[in-house]
């Protein structure tokens, strides 16, 4: 649920054209209504049929988690175990600077990494290499630029790639890789630091999105000039995005189809305060479509190898879609209505979604799945957001399954530091 009634989505979608008025009266109105209204003992809840666990108790030793201690596996579409659901993966801050890679395993944490190219909301895209076995991938800064490391499960580092990732194909041995530089000028909270002047980022042909081989070999398969030279929106009053400079232009959230054939993602640029957006699907070699173009599309999974859940806006207003991206045919799901945005995940074989949303006036995060068998949505849990945990250093849930569909990972601050917690959904889901 959104959390917010028709009127306080009215008078927000008024704000939409000023984005920093906007966040500002946000801010301002949870605050108020956060010290007014809220039980202020509130921490979190879970359905009765589910079981939150700290990942530390499940995996690695147990006991409390030091409140110094930062642990977080980062973006939802990277599942932190492996294939054998043995171990888990996640990230680990303490007091700052670079962050360690962490594995949890039966009564053990190992440290195997540490790494300067990392973010609050995608850490440094870690995960375990799809193809090959005891092997982890990530992102690092070599000589102030972005390199993606390869290691093994006692920390030896087997290749640095030339490029860093984004998203991996999950049936072959290569990435795709973007310049990062470019979201540090574009959209901050998703970069590291890297930002350099914006003139000293490659040209439009020469820069975008780039196919990474397990070899290092490197191929640019979807240039900014490609996407530039697309349609635009429909809307006329807005200048088509060839006609808008490329380094205002950056790409957001690849991911590839089930079977590696294609990946989608946001093509994102602004003019003056305001962003567009379009989603775009290609083939791993290149070929980019649009599918749809609009200032509110957001987070995606895919549902099968042609379908995608995706929040976003369309004729048919704000919500939940089903995206047929051979011909972009959108299909709402109306159980999913109420939902603000969020972050959807597809269960193994397809049945079950997950989704969170951000803090409603009560500063409450909540955790919602929807069964596309019968059409139900269940409320899984509600989850406290502290203030400090906002703005890019936000704590979002960003809901992850586990290989065999009866577990979801989330990462959350309600315990006053950020954590990574595992629910056991598995009563509900079997």
């Amino acid at each position: 649920m959104s959390g917010y009634s028709g009127f306080e989505q009215a008078i927000g979608s008024l704000l939409d054209r000023a984005p920093r008025l906007k966040g500002a009266v946000e801010n301002a109105y949870q605050r108020a209504n956060y010290h007014l209204f809220v039980n202020r003992s509130f921490t979190h809840e879970v359905h009765e049929d589910a079981t939150l666990y700290r990942a530390g108790d499940l995996f690695g030793p147990s006991g409390d988690h030091p409140d110094d201690v930062d642990r977080f596996v980062g973006f939802y579409d990277i599942s932190p175990w492996d294939d054998g659901m043995d171990r888990f993966l996640l990230h680990e801050l303490e007091g700052g600077g670079n962050a360690s890679i962490v594995v949890l395993g039966e009564d053990s944490a190992k440290t195997v990494a540490e790494t300067e190219a990392w973010n609050y909301q995608q850490g440094s895209r870690t995960q375990w290499h799809p193809t090959r076995e005891d092997a982890i991938l990530y992102n690092d800064l070599a000589d102030g630029r972005g390199v993606a490391r390869l290691v093994d499960i006692s920390g030896d580092l087997l290749r640095t790639y030339d490029r860093p990732i984004q998203a991996a194909n999950p049936i072959a041995d290569e990435f795709v890789a973007l310049d990062y530089r470019r979201l540090d000028h574009n959209s901050p909270g998703y970069g590291y630091g890297t930002a350099t002047d914006p003139a000293e980022l490659a040209d439009a042909d020469d820069d975008g999105l780039f196919r990474v081989t397990g070899d290092g070999s490197t191929t640019l398969v979807v240039s900014f000039a490609d996407l530039q030279s697309l349609d635009g929106s429909s809307d006329t009053s807005e200048p088509h995005p060839g006609a808008v400079p490329h380094e205002r232009h950056h790409l957001h959230h690849v991911v590839y189809a089930p079977n590696g054939e294609r990946f989608a993602f946001l093509h994102r640029w602004t003019t003056g305060d305001r962003e567009r957006t379009r989603l775009v699907v290609a083939e791993r070699t290149g070929n980019p479509r649009v599918l749809l173009t609009d200032p509110y599309l957001s987070h995606f999974s895919w549902l099968d190898e042609r379908r995608l859940v995706l929040w976003g806006r369309t004729d048919a207003g704000r919500g939940y879609y089903v995206v047929d991206t051979d011909n972009g045919k959108t299909t709402p799901i109306e159980r999913l209505g109420g939902n603000g945005d969020g972050h959807p995940s597809v269960a193994p074989g397809g049945r079950w979604v997950v989704t969170d949303t951000y803090p409603d006036r009560s500063r409450i995060r909540h955790l919602s799945l929807y069964d596309r068998a019968e059409r139900r949505t269940i409320e899984l849990g509600s989850f406290l957001a502290p203030f400090r945990f906002d703005g890019p250093r936000r704590c979002d849930l960003h809901p992850r399954w586990s290989p065999d569909g009866r577990f979801v990972s989330i990462d959350s601050a309600h315990e006053g530091h950020r954590g990574s917690y595992v629910l056991d959904v598995g009563p509900i889901v079997d």
